[in-house]
């Protein structure tokens, strides 16, 4: 499905999913020497476990065009990022024209379904999906939350360090696995 599919984040909240002081308690540091160092790699860390698990931690607008309807011969589609939370809004148009024939499967694998089926013209048209994703601010699962840390920490002692030592940090590499899932 996502071959052919332009995926395009904006709007992504200033704010990270994991406070400084959360992530200072986690790693244990106490001083604030380093605290604008530390939020960059928060920072980074945030957003390499979004490109790996296909998600939005912190609240982002994603944009999705394709070509033709994205579904193949089903009547739904994945959309690409999650979560998308209970009573947020999806955008559809088909060649620039409003297109509200469908409904949506909020959570942290959304799911687009048709209501009706596209006629001819409108499958092979370009189609957009404009959607907000992402837990609020602070509120992503513990488990990403501690992965981001765990991750800005791997990197913070790692400045300087051996650099034949994994690039990735393990926590970081479990935690989007487990949140990747499975698509066709």
């Amino acid at each position: 499905m996502t071959g052919f599919l332009r995926i395009e984040r904006t709007a992504r909240a200033t704010g990270t999913a994991t406070s400084l002081t959360e992530a200072k308690a986690h790693l244990r540091l106490d001083f604030p020497d380093d605290d604008p160092k530390l939020d960059a790699l928060l920072r980074a860390a945030e957003l390499e476990i979004e490109r790996l698990a296909s998600l939005a931690v912190v609240p982002q607008t994603v944009i999705v065009t394709a070509p033709r309807w994205p579904g193949g011969d089903s009547d739904e589609m994945s959309l690409p990022i999650g979560p998308v939370l209970e009573g947020a809004s999806v955008a559809v148009t088909v060649e620039g024209e409003a297109f509200d024939a469908f409904e949506i499967d909020h959570g942290e694998r959304p799911v687009l379904r048709l209501t009706r089926d596209p006629a001819e013209d409108e499958y092979w048209s370009r189609w957009r999906f404009a959607y907000a994703a992402g837990w609020p601010i602070g509120t992503a699962p513990s488990d990403l939350r501690a992965a981001v840390c765990e991750a800005a920490g791997w990197l913070f002692d790692g400045i300087g360090h051996d650099h034949r030592a994994p690039a990735q940090a393990p926590a970081l590499s479990r935690a989007a696995a487990r949140y990747r899932g499975v698509r066709a």
